[in-house]
């Protein structure tokens, strides 16, 4: 396997090995994405014909690894395990998941694999973010997480396309769906082991909700997390209702579900992907609270144009411009806890920025139709997005001289 533990290896060896084995890792969880996104729910509502109970279950576990990640990350920072074994064993652990229930006719034990399997998946996001941390100087963070997530998200678009016809063919094949996607899984956790790291730098010794107090003791941190939310939910909470808008008959347009993928998936993606090494660029050179304040504009004349002009060439151009504001999201999101966290505390960082995100995930949903209910508006709900997504970007520029971050 050769050396795999960093402080054996030179900076420069450290970040070529990771950024070789890392992007080979994005491919392969390009296809774990698509599984998780989309196939693992579709299966469970056209071969299992599960109710809505179960199939919220499965939609929320994930939210549910998120919230506990510190639990899960303190758990393993008892062990003498480096940050990748533990991420190669998570993903080890979903591969057996998804194979077990490629082999099962039961509905009940298909839905306890897959959420076993969407809980576990979520806890590679702090570790990861502590090895970019680690393992890339702070000039080449963006570029190199930008290029190799370019390869998950073209790899996501392939197999969404490829698959999704076969399997409108061929229902009664979707086994080998999960196969493959089990495959995947197994082929992302030989890759972690392959890409240099640490034993988990988070004190063991401390509860594991302990790292919850760095929102009182980091007022940045605390800060940050708090203005970051204000535009996390008014994007998530649009989420559902850009499906709504574009399907529902209600609200006068009732497009096919081929212009609906179209313009709520393939697009978006199609435009993520354009524009992530770009973004990777923009991250390693520009202050992060302006690329910030970048993105949020981005999304919030994406948002408008989606839902205002009531035109599919208004939905197109708004599609293609939340995707852009996308592809720089998750890069800030996934790297932002480096701009301010000291290095022996990036873990503990990283999992409550998780944890939150968690939070706020499974919240928007719910708080998006809760406000059309009362709305019963479309663009009153679009309205409050948009001064959440302005209000968020008021906290940004409030705090863009503080000297935590300032280019180093």
């Amino acid at each position: 396997m050769g050396k795999t533990y960093s402080a054996e290896l030179s900076p420069a060896e450290r970040s070529r090995l990771t950024f070789r084995y890392d992007t080979l890792r994005q491919i392969f969880q390009g296809i774990l994405e698509t599984g998780f996104k989309t196939y693992v729910l579709l299966i469970a509502i056209r071969v299992f014909h599960m109710n809505a109970f179960e199939k919220s279950l499965i939609s929320s576990a994930g939210f549910a690894g998120l919230l506990l990640a510190p639990i899960v990350m303190k758990w393993m920072a008892r062990t003498a395990w480096t940050s990748m074994q533990a991420a190669s064993c998570y993903f080890f652990i979903v591969a057996v998941c998804f194979l077990a229930a490629a082999m099962t006719e039961q509905a009940g034990t298909y839905l306890i694999l897959i959420v076993i399997a969407r809980f576990i998946y979520k806890q590679q996001i702090p570790v990861m973010i502590d090895v970019y941390g680690h393992n890339y100087a702070p000039h080449e963070r963006g570029s190199k997480l930008g290029f190799s997530m370019f390869f998950l998200a073209t790899t996501s678009v392939i197999f969404s396309l490829f698959s999704g016809k076969w399997l409108d063919t061929h229902l009664e094949a979707y086994r080998w769906i999960l196969f493959v996607i089990a495959l995947s899984a197994l082929g992302s956790a030989m890759s972690f082991l392959k890409i240099p790291s640490r034993k988990i730098l988070s004190n063991p010794k401390q509860h594991a909700w302990s790292n919850f107090s760095l929102l009182w003791k980091d007022k940045l941190f605390s800060g940050i997390i708090l203005i970051w939310a204000l535009e996390g939910i008014a994007n998530q909470m649009t989420i559902p209702l850009r499906i709504e808008y574009v399907a529902n008959e209600r609200y006068g347009l009732s497009l096919s579900n081929h212009w609906v993928m179209l313009l709520t998936c393939v697009g978006p993606s199609l435009f993520r992907i354009l524009s992530s090494r770009i973004w990777g660029k923009i991250f390693d050179r520009v202050p992060f609270v302006r690329m910030k304040l970048w993105i949020n504009m981005i999304l919030f004349f994406g948002i408008l144009c989606y839902f205002i002009p009531s035109s599919p060439l208004g939905i197109g151009i708004g599609s293609c411009l939340i995707g852009i504001a996308y592809g720089g999201g998750v890069i800030a999101w996934s790297l932002w806890v480096t701009k301010i966290a000291p290095e022996e505390s990036c873990c503990d960082y990283a999992s409550i920025s998780a944890s939150e995100f968690g939070l706020r995930s499974f919240l928007s949903p719910f708080i998006g139709y809760a406000l059309l209910t009362w709305t019963q508006s479309l663009h009153c709900v679009v309205a409050i997005a948009a001064i959440m997504i302005l209000l968020s970007s008021l906290g940004f520029w409030l705090i863009r001289k503080h000297e935590r971050l300032r280019p180093t």
